[in-house]
């Protein structure tokens, strides 16, 4: 037996069966979200894109971020010329070699941090200054920015590469190196030289606090990317400010949320932010506008590195800089 059918119903009814149908195709031939791949390492300043996740600001503004963590920089860099990732985080120095090593274009899109006793060079009880390095067994990530930092603190103390002797050690293996005796000083990073202040008798003995406005952290993206899909690097954009905001209103909660990512106590993680300079999205029309802020100090520091013989002065910098159309409005 049916159910009992008024005729004048019957219209309204194929009416609202015809919507529901218009409503589900739409929604089934709607494109979804492009998926970004940006590669991620342990620095503290980068941690933001973990709190974006977690906090699922990428979906909430429309786009898919895969975050692939890394151990070190120079393993970032290989899967982003392998065309394994889209993006990542580094240095402008990373940013700049990256270009040099590779037929793909990484444009900076976000200015997420300065390094300013960050990067440092740690070493035992008994070498308390860059001069007395003089023979000793320094651990040092095969990385452009480690050598750069590394570099700085010879030239300081008037001491030459050969005078050495340097270990290519990744940042996963520095600790037990270090403990283990077998080296005498690291060029290392948050968050292996937080865990390693605990340890007696070590300390710093230089830092990025000597080149307060050498080493700037930027997040990149392939240049094609860049052009194909700008309204979804907006979207990243949007969701790092909204991390940043958070943390801002929130910093306990969100320094134990991205302690957590990079293997470091909420206390440990503060202490962390204290070595960097963390970028304000207010001070992205600075770098990204009128001033190019970012083009100059990614220009002085390619010069910086071409007089170490690190890098090639045929080098076009003004490339690995994003548009400020893209980046400086909302």
């Amino acid at each position: 037996m049916g159910f009992p059918f008024h005729p004048r119903l019957r219209p309204l009814t194929i009416l609202t069966v015809i919507g529901l149908v218009v409503v589900l195709l739409s929604s089934c031939s709607r494109p979804s979200p492009p998926l970004i791949k940006l590669g991620i390492t342990r620095w503290p300043g980068g941690a933001f894109l973990f709190l974006a996740q977690e906090k699922k600001y990428f979906e909430e503004e429309g786009v898919r971020v895969q975050l692939v963590e890394f151990v070190s920089t120079p393993d970032a860099i290989d899967a982003y010329k392998a065309g394994e990732i889209d993006g990542m985080t580094c240095s402008t120095l990373d940013m700049v070699k990256a270009a040099e090593e590779s037929r793909r274009i990484p444009q900076a899109f976000i200015v997420s941090d300065s390094s300013n006793g960050g990067d440092v060079i740690m070493a035992r009880d008994d070498i308390h200054r860059p001069e007395e390095l003089s023979g000793a067994r320094i651990g040092c990530e095969n990385s452009h920015l480690c050598k750069y930092l590394l570099q700085s603190a010879l030239d300081d103390a008037k001491l030459s590469e050969e005078q050495i002797d340097i270990h290519h050690i990744t940042q996963l293996a520095m600790e037990d190196a270090f403990r283990q005796g077998e080296v005498d000083a690291l060029v290392t990073r948050p968050p292996v030289s937080i865990r390693l202040e605990r340890e007696p008798g070590v300390h710093a003995i230089y830092s990025s606090s000597e080149l307060p406005t050498d080493i700037l952290n930027v997040i990149v993206a392939d240049k094609t990317l860049i052009d194909q899909q700008p309204e979804a690097i907006r979207s990243v954009i949007r969701a790092w400010e909204r991390a940043y905001k958070f943390y801002t209103k929130n910093p306990d909660l969100a320094q134990r949320m991205m302690g957590q990512r990079i293997g470091l106590r909420p206390d440990e993680f503060a202490r962390s932010l204290e070595k960097i300079r963390l970028v304000s999205p207010e001070e992205k029309e600075h770098y990204f506008g009128e001033d190019q802020g970012l083009l100059v100090s990614t220009e002085d520091t390619h010069r910086k590195l071409c007089d170490m013989g690190i890098s090639d002065r045929e080098s076009a910098v003004e490339k690995l800089i994003a548009p400020a159309a893209l980046t400086t409005q909302p």
